[in-house]
């Protein structure tokens, strides 16, 4: 059975997503996956927006300012301690970015959330935003 929950590694494709994270040294596929669905002209498909999100909780970690701790999140807590990326102004503006473009109309994830439990994701997502927006 697959994951799928609010909260930005409660679905198969950002648990996915870490996997090959961890497999890394640096914050490069982080980088490539914003920019993904930032270069995407039209409808940004699920598993993109999926791990864009990820990759913006991976830089929230990054700055000291995770989110809930939970049995999806120990991989990306084990990796975040073990390589200690920094994260810089131009990456946290890209994950501010990214997060808007996912909670746009031409959005494919949050069209699956508007038929489901809207409150929840957008909660999620906020909370996410404020963490990497807080100083």
């Amino acid at each position: 059975m697959g994951a799928w929950g609010p909260d930005t590694f409660e679905n198969d494709d950002a648990n996915d997503w870490a996997s090959e994270l961890v497999d890394r040294s640096d914050l490069s596929l982080v980088s490539e996956t914003l920019m993904r669905v930032l270069d995407e002209p039209g409808y940004v498909e699920v598993t993109d927006a999926s791990q864009a999100l990820a990759a913006c909780e991976i830089v929230a970690r990054c700055l000291g300012r995770p989110g809930a701790a939970d049995a999806y999140t120990a991989t990306v807590d084990e990796w975040v301690a073990r390589i200690q990326p920094c994260t810089d102004h131009g990456l946290r503006e890209m994950a501010l970015r990214a997060i808007d473009r996912v909670r746009s109309k031409d959005s494919e994830l949050a069209e699956l959330w508007e038929e489901a439990d809207p409150a929840a994701w957008e909660r999620c997502v906020k909370d996410l935003r404020r963490r990497l927006t807080r100083d």
